[in-house]
């Protein structure tokens, strides 16, 4: 799980050094001083969230909500449910993956998967262009235009309007896409 979140945390471009993992035993109290002390001076040197990252507050929110409703879809549970078992049995064809490879999968899938609900929570304040929501997201055109065909194929998003030359997309219903 520590390292899913890292991973959403790069995606997000949020330091990962904001989040630790220590293994400390109930004997090593000293330790632990250490390490909390050393970790809330480089908290405190990091600011506040999004602060050294140079992503302001409504933004660092939003992508956190995104990343939240796409930890919480089936296909991020899937792949987290599955790790151990594809690490060590394989998938029904019997290829076992590495630990390398199901983080590579799990990187694609995450990326997609915040793409999409960034896409879901911005369509929830009005109808966009491909081009809008590329600039709103800061997402590649390319990558938005793939996340819009599928969100329109799985009937959570649907052509609203055309101004101009420029196709609107808009949600289908605000409940119907829960991430999965």
């Amino acid at each position: 799980m520590v390292n899913m979140t890292w991973k959403i945390l790069e995606a997000l471009k949020v330091n990962p050094k904001r989040l630790a993992l220590e293994w400390v035993s109930a004997g090593e109290g000293m330790r632990f001083a250490e390490i909390v002390t050393k970790f809330t001076f480089l908290i405190k040197e990091l600011g506040p969230l999004g602060q050294d990252e140079g992503i302001d507050a409504e933004t660092i929110k939003f992508k956190l909500r995104a990343a939240k409703q796409a930890t919480e879809g089936e296909k991020m549970r899937w792949i987290l449910g599955k790790q151990t078992e594809l690490s060590k049995d394989g998938n029904r064809y019997g290829e076992v993956f590495t630990q390398h490879e199901i983080g590579r999968i799990f990187d694609m899938l995450a990326l997609e998967e915040i793409a999409n609900q960034e896409i879901i929570l911005l369509l929830e304040q009005g109808n966009y262009s491909v081009k809008e929501i590329s600039d709103k997201l800061n997402l590649p055109s390319s990558q938005v235009l793939c996340q819009v065909q599928v969100l329109r194929r799985k009937g959570f998003l649907e052509l609203k309007e055309i101004r101009g030359s420029s196709p609107l997309y808009g949600l289908v219903s605000k409940e119907v896409y829960s991430g999965n």
